[in-house]
C-alpha cells in the first residue's frame, strides 16, 4: 500500500496547573513516554476521532460502524492497560451510569392493576332506555 506523510505541529497556551499543561507537560519529557509520541497521540486520535475522519472522507455506513466498533475496543483495552499501568482500578462509571438508568426506569414504570374482567368502555353509558 502506498504512504503518505503528514506533519501537524501543536502549539498551545494552556493553564499551568491545568489537565492540559500537566498531559502536554508529560508528551514533551521523551523519557516519560513509554512509547513514541506519535504512537501515543495515533492511538488516542484513533479512538476519539477516526469515525468522523471515515465520514468526512465518504466511507460507507459499514466502514463507519466498524471503525465505531474498534474505537469502542480500542478504548476498553486501553482503559485496562492505563488502570495496569498506573496501579489504580476504578470501576467502569459508563457501565455503572447505565445500570443505574435502567434501574430507574423500572422504579418510575407503575404497573397497572387491571379488574378481572372490565367491560368494554362505552361512551354513551350502560344503561339501555327503552
Amino acid at each position: 500500500m502506498a504512504k503518505k506523510s503528514f506533519e501537524i505541529r501543536l502549539r498551545k497556551t494552556v493553564e499551568i496547573g491545568s489537565w492540559e499543561e500537566i498531559l502536554l507537560s508529560f508528551l514533551d519529557d521523551k523519557s516519560a513516554l513509554p512509547y513514541s509520541k506519535v504512537e501515543m497521540l495515533m492511538i488516542a486520535a484513533m479512538i476519539c476521532w477516526l469515525p468522523l475522519g471515515c465520514q468526512y472522507k465518504k466511507q460507507s455506513s459499514s466502514d463507519i460502524r466498524q471503525a465505531l466498533y474498534d474505537a469502542q475496543y480500542r478504548w476498553e483495552n486501553h482503559y485496562q492497560y492505563l488502570q495496569h499501568r498506573v496501579g489504580v482500578k476504578v470501576p467502569n462509571v459508563i457501565s455503572m451510569r447505565a445500570q443505574q438508568v435502567e434501574q430507574e426506569q423500572e422504579i418510575e414504570q407503575p404497573e397497572l392493576e387491571l379488574d378481572e374482567s372490565p367491560e368494554p368502555f362505552n361512551p354513551f353509558g350502560s344503561t339501555i332506555l327503552s
